[in-house]
């Protein structure tokens, strides 16, 4: 029992689309069978959405017979060797696993199945993906759950594909270079996001003296992994950057992109860096940049010459505190990680 709760529910989600995949169409369809079943599936359409928190829900009652079920058409066929299965999360893990299968189709036909214990899963808090390597081709997939069933619980169904790699063969979340500049009063943000986790959200962050930052804005992924903001009544000078958190709770960050009063340049700072600190930068004006480590040694310094792309090494890995100065005054400071 101990083998099978630690296979429950894979968090190793992919909502870029980095990979081949067949998500579900709009032809969703819902039914039972069995004895005494009562109610079903809601919001059944939810399942073809890529986001988070929209989801179809399934009530199931204690000591019923019913088994009720969710069939989403495939967007394209999916060949021989495709793992299909859906994202869920449920308020009952025994329940779930004792009563769940993962069925495959082409057209009306039932191609083959997966039940409980023989999905392939990893438990994290109840959420997560049941999903099978398959031997059949297949352009439909459906998720049953019912039967017998000894307690009352639930289960939120998100989303349901079928994609060519392994669901727990990831890729951590990059950010592509978060970028910023001035344009009619606003502030507008620019940046793109890949891998294989699952973004749950997105929040934009403000500072105006470039230490300390407060959230402006949630966002939610989308499914081309390119996004903009725009901040209106923005302030003469501001720093941004943004956090991705992901399903199982871990969170990225992007680079720091600033805009100076009077003036659409901007500094970008890579982060985590390896080796050498990566720094971009359209300000023209000669910059000077300082960089401590986590006991405030002064470990580097460079003395920009107009604007550019500038790399400064830095041999030992950990924490590194990244200050700009332009005039004697502090541009921008960022901590970065040497990995």
């Amino acid at each position: 029992m101990k083998n099978i709760f630690a296979l429950l529910l894979l968090l190793a989600a992919n909502f870029s689309f980095a990979q081949q995949r067949t998500t579900i169409n709009q032809t969703i369809t819902t039914g039972d069978y069995g004895l005494a079943c009562v109610g079903g599936f809601t919001d059944k359409d939810n399942i073809a959405s890529a986001s988070t928190t929209d989801f179809a829900r399934l009530s199931v009652l204690a000591n019923l017979t019913c088994v009720q079920w969710l069939r989403g058409e495939l967007d394209g066929a999916a060949p021989t060797g495709y793992y299909a299965g859906f994202y869920v999360k449920t308020s009952n893990l025994v329940n779930l696993l004792s009563t769940i299968t993962v069925a495959t189709y082409n057209g009306t036909t039932r191609q083959e199945s997966r039940s409980g214990g023989s999905l392939l899963q990893l438990v994290t808090g109840g959420e997560g993906y049941v999903y099978f390597q398959t031997t059949l081709p297949h352009n439909a997939i459906r998720i049953e759950i019912g039967g017998a069933v000894t307690a009352l619980f639930s289960t939120d169904v998100f989303l349901g594909f079928s994609q060519a790699s392994d669901p727990n063969a990831v890729l951590p979340v990059k950010f592509g270079k978060l970028q910023a500049t001035k344009r009619d009063g606003s502030h507008q943000l620019s940046w793109t996001l890949a891998g294989d986790e699952t973004i749950r959200t997105m929040q934009v962050e403000k500072s105006v003296n470039g230490r300390d930052f407060s959230a402006v804005a949630n966002l939610q992924p989308n499914a081309t992994g390119n996004y903009q903001y725009n901040y209106q009544g923005a302030d003469a000078s501001a720093w941004y950057r943004v956090n991705a958190t992901t399903i199982s709770g871990k969170t990225y960050t992007s680079n720091i992109a600033s805009i100076k009063a009077n003036d659409a340049a901007s500094i970008l700072i890579q982060n985590p860096i390896h080796g050498s600190l990566v720094l971009h930068t359209t300000i023209t004006s000669p910059l000077a940049i300082l960089i401590h480590n986590s006991s405030g040694q002064l470990v580097a310094t460079q003395q920009t010459t107009g604007g550019g792309k500038y790399n400064i090494p830095i041999s030992t890995a950990g924490l590194y505190l990244v200050s700009v100065y332009e005039h004697g005054e502090l541009l921008q400071q960022s901590r970065v990680i040497n990995q």
